[in-house]
Formats: structure tokens, sequence, C-alpha cells
């Protein structure tokens, strides 16, 4: 019998330890972690959000293992007589519940604004980003430097196409090729019997420059701002939905053992 009222003690103790120890190093976490504060840093609020949140469920355990320490003790008659209930420590773990129950309830539609705020922030910077590429390239496509290089690139390219069609055993392996390009197959086929067809293609490919690196600009915005809404979505979903759970799971420990606590004793 004394054997197993020493398993039984031990047993408390050891869950009694874990849960306060568990619970301690959790708030020491919740105070040093965000180091150097910056409350009014949004990208700093949401990390604090995501990593409070993500830590949020171990103090819910401690808590859980130090009751269930307590209740071994009270069930083998060891737990003694508080007078106060400001002196009985399991009393202080539903206070920290409840006030981390309010904690996480308040945190949910706070992270959620952040998590707006930053998505808009961060739309407005792509957007001008590509504003600013556009007026950059507008403006490089209308200097002499840029028309002197495109000239001489072009001349190039004529240059390359005129010494295939003179060669046509050459040409014919080009156009036979699985590597070239589709539309070179059918510029190299027209210019055999009508050199014209080259001028004509190297002409429509300059004009179609300009509508060809801005549509590269507007689906790269595009494309961030795609993943600018997924990111956003998942944080919100994932954060704003677990801070809401942990929030309804501290407030029933803290608001249901508080009440029980302070009811009169028959």
């Amino acid at each position: 019998m004394k054997a197993s009222s020493k398993r039984s003690s031990l047993a408390a103790l050891s869950l009694k330890t874990v849960g306060i120890i568990l619970i301690v190093s959790s708030l020491l976490d919740y105070t040093i972690l965000p180091i150097p504060y910056q409350p009014l840093d949004i990208a700093w609020r949401i990390s604090l959000a995501s990593t409070f949140v993500d830590r949020g469920i171990i103090p819910m355990i401690g808590l859980g293992l130090m009751f269930a320490g307590y209740k071994m003790d009270t069930d083998e008659g060891r737990g003694g007589s508080v007078s106060k209930k400001w002196q009985y420590l399991p009393f202080w773990g539903l206070v920290l519940a409840a006030v981390l129950g309010v904690f996480f309830a308040l945190l949910t539609p706070m992270h959620l604004n952040d998590v707006r705020m930053a998505s808009q922030n961060r739309l407005a910077s792509i957007e001008e980003e590509a504003r600013r590429v556009e007026t950059n390239f507008n403006a490089q496509l209308g200097s002499e430097e840029f028309q002197t290089q495109l000239e001489q690139q072009q001349v190039e390219a004529k240059e390359q196409f005129k010494s295939l069609l003179e060669n046509p055993d050459r040409l014919q392996t080009v156009i036979d090729s699985p590597d070239t390009p589709e539309e070179i197959r059918v510029v190299l086929e027209e210019a055999k019997t009508n050199p014209q067809a080259l001028d004509d293609f190297f002409e429509e490919r300059v004009a179609a420059i300009p509508e060809q690196v801005l549509g590269r600009v507007r689906e790269q915005q595009e494309n961030q701002t795609r993943q600018v809404g997924r990111e956003a979505g998942k944080s919100a979903i994932r954060i704003g939905l677990s801070s809401l759970l942990l929030a309804v799971g501290y407030l029933i420990i803290g608001g249901v053992g508080l009440k029980g606590m302070m009811r009169p004793r028959r």
C-alpha cells in the first residue's frame, strides 16, 4: 500500500513539475522571442502572431499536466487545506488560462487585419515596380542608343538568314531540324521564293518588341499578385483559425475552472 502511495505521489509530482516547467518556459518564450520589440512594424506583428500561435498549445499542455498532478494529490488525500484561493497554484493556472484565452481571442482579428494591410502594401509595391519598369523601358525604347543597337542586331540577323538562303543544303537542314521554331521555319520556306519575306518578318518582330516586353512585365505582376493573395489567405486561415481555437480552449478551461472554484462549498 505504501509503495503504491509512493508511486502515486511520484507520478503526481512529475506531472506538476513537467506542467509548471512547460508553462514557465512558454511564458519566457513569449517575453524573449519578440525582442527587439517593434509594435509599429506590420511584418514584426505578423511574425510574432505566427510564433505565439505555433507555441500556443504548449502552455495548455502544461496546465493540463499540472491540474492532473494536483488532482491526483487531492484524490490521494495529499492536497492539504488552503484557506485562500490565491495561495493555491491551480487557481493562478486558471487565471493564466483565462488571460491567454482573451489574448488569443484579441490576436485573431488583429492578425487578420495585419495580413490585409501587409497584402495591400505588397500589392501597391508590386504595382509601383511594374510602372517603374514600364516607364524605364519606354524611355529606353525611344533612346537613340537603343535604336542603334536594335538596328545592328537586325542587320546581323538578316545576314545570317541570307547566308542560309545562299546555301540550300544547310537551309534545308535548318528547316528540317526539330529545334527550329515554327515561325522561323515558315519564314525560311517563304524566303526561298520571296526574299522580301525576311524584311517583313524582322519589321514585324521589331514592332512587336514593346508589346512582348510589356506583356511579360504585366504577366510577372499578375503572378506576383496571385502569390501575395495565396500567402495572405494561407496565413489568415492557418494563424487566424488556430488562434481562435486556442482562445476557445483557454477560455473554456479558465472560465469553467474559475467558476467551479468560486462556487461555495456545501
